[in-house]
């Protein structure tokens, strides 16, 4: 036990112990000031989905609700903001009579309907699938089409034969891989 308190009263005597610690304090602070500063979502491939220094959408919340309303002439429950892949600010407007939900362009104004959403699929199923097997070898075990932040994807799940999965988000409308996750076994 002496020994280490002999070493420990030689090591706060040391300037290295002075300037380690200096470099942590700053270090970390200046990690917690940036991760304060820098609040952005982030997709696969760079698209940046959301950040504190992206200008107010031109149509209010309680406008989308307005809108929405007017368009289905019942109810609103909820409006959420929510982003699209590439960045656009769409309002997801759910009613109170379970009716479907549709969005409204946080830009236009405009409501934006599935139907609308599905006149804008240009990739097939089978499209998809190659886009997902070129990016990873191995066999589709999981395939669906799903309408997520006012745009179709194809959610898909490749397993390797040497069971690696690899899940993906493809665009239905542009054939982009837009999220790819690893996972092993």
């Amino acid at each position: 036990m002496n020994f280490i308190n002999k070493a420990w009263n030689k090591l706060k005597q040391s300037k290295w112990l002075k300037y380690g610690i200096g470099a942590a304090v700053i270090g970390f602070g200046g990690a917690a000031a940036y991760d304060l500063v820098d609040d952005r979502d982030v997709y696969a491939n760079g698209g940046i989905v959301k950040s504190i220094t992206q200008a107010e959408p031109t149509v209010s919340k309680q406008e989308a609700a307005d809108i929405a309303g007017k368009e289905r002439n019942t109810m609103v429950e909820e409006v959420e903001q929510e982003y699209t892949h590439n960045g656009d600010s769409v309002y997801q407007v759910e009613f109170a009579d379970d009716q479907e939900d549709i969005y409204v362009d946080a830009e236009k104004g405009t409501v934006i309907t599935k139907d609308m959403l599905a006149e804008k699929i240009k990739i097939t199923e089978e499209k998809a699938k190659e886009i997902a097997l070129k990016e990873a070898s191995g066999v589709i075990t999981e395939f669906d089409l799903d309408e997520e932040n006012a745009q179709f994807v194809y959610e898909l799940e490749v397993t390797s034969q040497n069971g690696i999965e690899t899940e993906m988000t493809i665009s239905a409308e542009t054939g982009k891989i837009l999220t790819k996750e690893q996972d092993r076994f």
